[in-house]
């Protein structure tokens, strides 16, 4: 019993991320969830404007990565809608600056400003209409 948890919490951390540059690592498939740093969320999240989903994380915490492996899958859904990006929060003070308090923390953002939140670890279908509201909001 032990090992099928222990397992199931390994294969939740991102094993196909590859590295491109210090800012930034590709989840390789057919989805672009990307793990970012600060410079990029400022330069793209926050001057580009463009719809993003932001999830903070940290590989220590088994709801956070079981939270990445959710919002891996609505990338695939939505990726033709908005720009899906992971930040480690071990690599980043953002989540002090931006007042977000819980590790597995999913944020909305259009236009620079963050719109809603999703805080804590949530089935799929209610991130899924978390999503789908905040795209027909922007």
């Amino acid at each position: 019993m032990f090992d099928a948890i222990f397992l199931s919490v390994n294969l939740v951390i991102p094993k196909s991320m590859k590295y491109l540059s210090k800012e930034i690592y590709v989840l390789e498939g057919p989805a672009s969830y990307q793990e970012i740093s600060e410079e990029f969320f400022r330069k793209t999240v926050l001057k580009e404007g463009n719809p993003a989903i932001v999830t903070f994380s940290g590989d220590w915490m088994g709801s956070a990565a079981m939270l990445h492996l959710i919002v891996e899958d609505l990338c695939a859904e939505f990726k033709e809608k908005a720009h899906f990006y992971c930040i480690n929060l071990q690599k980043s003070k953002l989540a002090d600056e931006l007042g977000i308090g819980y590790v597995a923390t999913v944020c909305f953002f259009y236009k620079g400003e963050m719109l809603d939140q999703q805080i804590g670890l949530v089935a799929k279908t209610k991130l899924r209409e978390k999503i789908e509201q905040f795209i027909k909001t922007i």
